[in-house]
């Protein structure tokens, strides 16, 4: 799997530490900071590690070192930034040397080039139903360099008022259950400050197993699984539901779907179907959302897109049985993982 997730930690010596401490230097004269913050080389690529437990970590990049992934392009093996950028010249320079020399050589290029091409070598019709029912597009469709820059960027941006950003150093950081969290930070930049010993990890945060999978290329047991997007008729009212984790409201210190009702239909940014810490929540935050929308028998529309989603998972298993190979074997694990999560559902709480 591509080595933002990965968790297995092996030392190596061949770190150019001249080349490290320059592109420190020139973070920092761009506004950036690293705190309490030392690289370390695994078998997987590079990693960030706390210098000193006792401390906390403080990892700060300013607004002019974030950079939209749409402006980043791949061409010949090398990540540039092109024209559209907001950037000025030094900020570019900066970035694609150090594009070069650490994030994409050292942590993930190579790695996300073979995961794309172990989905070309599936099975034409698996990698079709892997598109159109598991939103894996961006594995599958597109040219390669295209694909492979998607997989890239996406495993190692991070979410600030609604966008997607590239920020240096910050992407070294592995991904978790658990982790540290990035928040805006002055000037709108964006900040992680906390706590840890040894590798830096931020936290996968609202994703499920499908969602960690679609976003960072690998499997990971997940302990809440939102449904697929499906649509259908309740009554006289279409329901839409998308798979939109990130998107929600806040109702009485709980989060929720945001809701919309347009043209007869109703909108639900994501349904929640399993949560093993608090199995009794995602059929009562239905139930609310429904009462909301003034629809009825909300018991048997929650337990129709429930039943939805577990066939689909396990169609996907019975599609996967006659191949194999070390990505079939991890998408048996990413619908296990998701089968597993949506089991934990059992009756309801009180909103």
């Amino acid at each position: 799997m591509p080595p933002v997730i990965e968790s297995e930690q092996t030392e190596s010596s061949n770190l150019d530490h001249q080349l490290w401490q320059g592109l420190i230097e020139d973070f920092g004269a761009l506004g950036g900071t690293l705190e309490n913050v030392a690289p370390r080389l695994t078998r997987t690529g590079l990693a960030l590690i706390s210098e000193n437990p006792a401390h906390s970590v403080v990892l700060r990049a300013p607004r002019n070192l974030l950079f939209r992934p749409e402006d980043m392009v791949l061409e010949g093996g090398h990540v540039r930034i092109g024209a559209t950028t907001e950037q000025n010249q030094h900020e570019r320079a900066f970035f694609e040397r150090y594009l070069a020399a650490v994030a994409w050589t050292g942590a993930g290029g190579a790695s996300c080039a073979r995961l794309i091409d172990l989905f070309d070598q599936l099975d034409p019709g698996l990698r079709t139903r892997l598109a159109e029912e598991f939103g894996m597009n961006r594995f599958i469709e597109g040219p390669r360099e295209t694909r492979i820059l998607r997989l890239f960027v996406s495993g190692r941006t991070v979410g600030l008022r609604g966008e997607s950003l590239f920020a240096p150093f910050i992407d070294l950081m592995k991904r978790g259950n658990r982790g540290l969290h990035a928040s805006a930070g002055p000037q709108g930049g964006v900040e992680i400050r906390g706590e840890a010993e040894g590798p830096l990890f931020l936290a996968f945060g609202h994703h499920d197993t499908l969602g960690v999978f679609r976003k960072y290329g690998g499997e990971r047991p997940r302990p809440h699984a939102f449904s697929l997007a499906t649509q259908f008729k309740v009554g006289p009212l279409e329901l839409a539901v998308q798979r939109d984790p990130l998107t929600s409201i806040q109702r009485s210190g709980m989060r929720m779907p945001q809701l919309r009702l347009e043209s007869g239909t109703i909108h639900l940014s994501h349904v929640m179907l399993g949560n093993l810490r608090f199995p009794r929540t995602p059929r009562a935050i239905f139930r609310a959302l429904m009462r909301e929308a003034e629809v009825g028998h909300s018991d048997a529309i929650f337990d129709r897109i429930l039943y939805f989603n577990r066939t689909r998972f396990l169609s996907l298993l019975e599609a996967l049985e006659p191949h194999s190979g070390e990505l079939v074997t991890r998408l048996r694990r990413v619908a296990l993982f998701q089968l597993a999560a949506l089991a934990e559902c059992t009756g309801a709480r009180e909103l």
